[in-house]
C-alpha cells in the first residue's frame, strides 16, 4: 500500500520501516559497543583478543544482524544480506569516528 509518491515511484510502508529501523540500528551502536566492552572486561575475555573485536566489529555485527533480520522479514535473503553488510559498513564507520574522537579529546 503506497505511502507517497517520489517522482514515479511509490514509497511503501516495508521501505519506512526497513529505513527508520537500519537508521535506528546505526544510532544504537555506541550503546550496543559500551555493552560488549562491559560483557568483555568483566569475563576477562578482552585479554584475549584485540581491542577493536570488541569495540568496533563485535557491536557492528551485532546491530547488522538485527537489520539483517529485519530486512529477511520484510524483503528476500539476497536484500537482507545488502541491507546488514551496509548497516555493518556504516556502523563500523560510525564507531571508528566515535572512538577517534573519544582518544583525540582525551589528548587534550
Amino acid at each position: 500500500m503506497p505511502i507517497a509518491w517520489v517522482g514515479r515511484r511509490q514509497i511503501e510502508r516495508r521501505e519506512i520501516a526497513i529505513v527508520t529501523t537500519c537508521s535506528l540500528s546505526i544510532i544504537s551502536a555506541p550503546i550496543v559497543a559500551l555493552l560488549w566492552i562491559i560483557v568483555f572486561d568483566s569475563t576477562g575475555f578482552d585479554q584475549l583478543v584485540f581491542e577493536s573485536a570488541f569495540t568496533t566489529i563485535g557491536p557492528a555485527l551485532t546491530v547488522a544482524l538485527f537489520s539483517g533480520l529485519v530486512g529477511m522479514f520484510l524483503y528476500d535473503v539476497n536484500r537482507s544480506v545488502w541491507i546488514g553488510g551496509v548497516v555493518f559498513l556504516a556502523s563500523t564507520a560510525f564507531l571508528r569516528g566515535a572512538r577517534a574522537t573519544m582518544e583525540t579529546c582525551a589528548a587534550c
